[in-house]
């Protein structure tokens, strides 16, 4: 069961940079490379030799991976890449399938030249193995294995070509001419994702332009702290002059300024951080998705009603729109309706704290076939989720109703019960208790059932009951007003609690056997311990369904149930671990995921969760234990405020247990990995001999980036000798008491 942050439901986002080779285009004829005494069939040296094997003139069909994946900015392979419309933080209603859709692999036929096109001593290397290695290399890899010789050279050459997809992070300083060689390369390439690690300008539009002439799919991203200085004309014109573009997202269009886009090939279009635009033209009649995400600043004055009148105009095959700004008004949502997009099917207006009811109203009358509708931080009541449920029965699978501080327990029972479709409710901070502002917890996390908890108003605190069979994903996070939670939804695998605090532990009932993570931070310890025992009772009473029967010997003998039979499917179902996920790991090197656990597990450097800079490794084998390591493990936890496995909050530490050190004699001990030079960095020191006063010292030492001594922190201590000297071994040792075997 995961317990961590998460303060809405929220979709994975792809992190890190990839390249993805999606097809592999290898000629029919390869150059004949010179210099191979050997024979091509039998391998035994051609001289004086007469082959009688006969000459296969089959072809080998192989099956190329469309998704394999490779580092740009590390040496490890990462898993393949989502889906051609791919989450990302630009968006926030438009992106909730989880649906990760990926072209079927296709049989390439090569050329038996091309087998033995690699030779190595007596035996060949076929270019499919040559293939699947050098596919598995970051680019700067690959180029490098280019200048090995020119069998790889050439399929090097290969693989830059029959690239689609690159997801490339460009360095800080890194030289335009590079990254337009590198563009060059891949001449089939069709799917563009950027992340400058620098100031974005109008240079690297016309860099991809030019070296990309099929470019199909764009993404621009940014980190927060840099400049997207890309203006409205210019982002225009690169949509003008690509023909091709079918999808462009770009993160922090503050300078845009004004833009007005022309394109009949464009189909998605996602644009954040926009800020006070004085003209928004879009001459799109193609354009399906539209996400436009507005500055949070006072002083945005983009005018969103002229902006919508536009979209209606020039954009009517519109079905997702999604628009995230404080200037969102009722005035805005009937613009919207009288755009008249009859192909609507995905509404999200977020942040418009001027949308009420009536807008709801407005809504339901124009667009009665919508699947998802997102109205978080709206102003609207129970009234209005009465509407939603009234036109939206039969259509509505997603419904987000986040920051609505009009919304109350009877609104979400009531939506749950009128909606039958409906597969993800996010209603984080409805239900709130204003007076609660510090939980009700003492030092060590229980909760406490004090008078404070009693003398509080009962209409401030709220039950929720929701009984949904299709239900898969809720959000409540947030949510101190509630203080008792029934759930009975068989579907449902994911719950978000977070920040809950005034749940009751005894008033918490989930009948969810498909229950697979439960968001829980900031809850008391007595409710993560109650949630997680329902959980797993309710796995070990499915377990043990099994009907049996008593024999005479009062032994048990178990019948095999009826449903293994009629559903083989459903019992991996009952027997799925809480927060289980695929291991994307054991999928890129291909083995199977225990093999992966077993190492990750057994070794201390494979780290399974997020670690600090100085990640400290408490011994936890019997010495150390008799030693006195738990209470060095209390002081660490003690004195940086966090639990073990958890990062503090400026990332400099970490806590962590280590399986014997291999250095008893001087325990207790405690191993500090330090990260914070990189890899190229990377120390791991050993501290013998600790104290929980001396670990904290050590600890504050790290702080201020001194290097503590390592190893024997016992001044009385000579390496590994006893405080008081050596008792035995003080001069030569005696010899066997006879030598000579023969002589005994």
């Amino acid at each position: 069961m995961h317990f961590e942050n998460q303060p809405h439901i929220l979709p994975a986002t792809p992190s890190g940079s990839i390249a993805s080779f999606t097809s592999m285009d290898t000629p029919h004829r390869a150059k004949k490379h010179r210099g191979s005494y050997s024979c091509g069939r039998c391998g035994l040296p051609k001289k004086g030799h007469v082959c009688h094997l006969p000459l296969s003139t089959t072809t080998t069909p192989t099956q190329t991976p469309t998704d394999s994946s490779v580092s740009v900015s590390t040496s490890t392979s990462r898993p393949p890449p989502p889906s051609r419309q791919q989450h990302s933080n630009l968006r926030r209603a438009l992106s909730f399938d989880d649906t990760d859709l990926r072209c079927e692999s296709s049989d390439i036929e090569i050329d038996e030249s091309e087998l033995d096109l690699f030779d190595s001593g007596s035996g060949k290397l076929p270019v499919s193995c040559m293939w699947e290695i050098l596919r598995r290399l970051p680019p700067e890899g690959l180029l490098a294995a280019a200048r090995v010789c020119k069998g790889w050279r050439e399929t090097a050459r290969r693989l830059w070509r029959a690239a689609e997809e690159l997801r490339l992070t460009v360095p800080p300083r890194t030289q335009l001419v590079f990254v337009g060689s590198l563009l060059r390369r891949c001449t089939g390439l069709s799917r563009l994702s950027l992340r400058s690690e620098s100031d974005l300008d109008a240079t690297m539009l016309a860099c991809i332009a030019f070296s990309c002439p099929n470019l199909e799919v764009m993404e621009f991203s940014t980190s927060e702290t840099l400049a997207n200085r890309i203006t409205g004309d210019e982002l225009g014109c690169f949509v003008a002059n690509k023909r091709c573009l079918r999808s462009l997202k770009m993160e922090g269009c503050s300078n845009l300024g004004g833009f007005v886009l022309c394109s009949s090939s464009l189909s998605t279009l996602w644009l954040s951080d926009l800020y006070c635009l004085s003209k928004m033209v879009f001459n799109c009649p193609n354009l399906k998705e539209i996400s436009l995400d507005f500055s949070r600043q006072e002083n945005e004055s983009t005018d969103l009603i002229a902006m919508v009148d536009g979209l209606g105009r020039s954009c009517p095959r519109l079905q997702n729109i999604h628009v995230a700004s404080f200037r969102l008004s009722h005035a805005t949502v009937l613009a919207l309706t009288a755009a008249n997009l009859r192909g609507l099917r995905m509404l999200s207006l977020v942040f418009g704290t001027e949308i009420t009811d009536a807008s709801v109203a407005a809504i339901s009358q124009s667009y009665s076939n919508l699947e998802l509708l997102d109205l978080s931080g709206s102003s609207i009541s129970d009234s209005g989720i009465g509407m939603i449920c009234n036109v939206f029965p039969g259509t509505l699978s997603r419904l987000l109703l986040a920051l609505c501080p009009n919304i109350t327990s009877s609104g979400i029972q009531f939506a749950t019960a009128q909606l039958p479709l409906l597969e993800l409710m996010d209603c984080g901070m409805t239900i709130c208790d204003p007076s609660s502002q510090n939980p009700t917890c003492n030092e060590s996390g229980d909760f406490e059932l004090q008078m404070t908890f009693k003398n509080k108003l009962h209409l401030i605190y709220q039950k929720l009951i929701i009984k949904h069979s299709r239900l898969k994903k809720l959000s409540l996070w947030g949510c101190s007003g509630l203080d008792a939670l029934y759930l009975n939804c068989p579907e449902l695998n994911d719950l978000n609690l977070n920040s809950c605090k005034n749940l009751h532990p005894e008033r918490v009932l989930l009948q969810c056997p498909s229950l697979e993570s439960v968001h829980a931070s900031g809850c008391h310890r007595l409710l993560t311990g109650a949630i997680q025992s329902q959980v797993s009772n309710n796995l070990d009473a499915m377990e043990n369904q099994s009907p049996h029967k008593r024999l005479a010997d009062g032994s048990k003998r178990v019948r095999v149930p009826l449903f293994l039979s009629q559903q083989p499917c459903d019992e991996d179902k009952k027997r799925r671990r809480i927060g289980s996920r695929p291991c994307k790991v054991a999928k890129v090197i291909e083995v199977a995921p225990i093999r992966v656990y077993e190492v990750a597990t057994f070794y201390s450097m494979f780290n399974r969760s997020p670690v600090g800079k100085y990640h400290l490794l408490v011994c936890g084998t019997t010495p150390c234990m008799i030693r006195g390591s738990r209470e060095i493990e209390d002081a660490l936890l003690k004195h940086l405020g966090v639990k073990r496995n958890e990062v503090t909050k400026d990332g400099l530490f970490s806590v962590g247990e280590m399986e014997c050190m291999g250095c008893c004699v001087n325990a207790p001990m405690i191993t500090v990995a330090d990260y914070s030079n990189g890899s190229e960095g990377y120390t791991y020191n050993y501290y013998e001999d600790v104290t929980p006063k001396r670990v904290v010292e050590i600890v504050e030492m790290l702080r201020k980036g001194e290097k503590p001594p390592h190893g024997t922190q016992n001044p009385k201590r000579i390496k590994c000798g006893p405080e008081g000297g050596n008792t035995t071994l003080h001069g030569e040792p005696k010899p066997p008491p006879c030598r000579d075997l023969d002589s005994c």
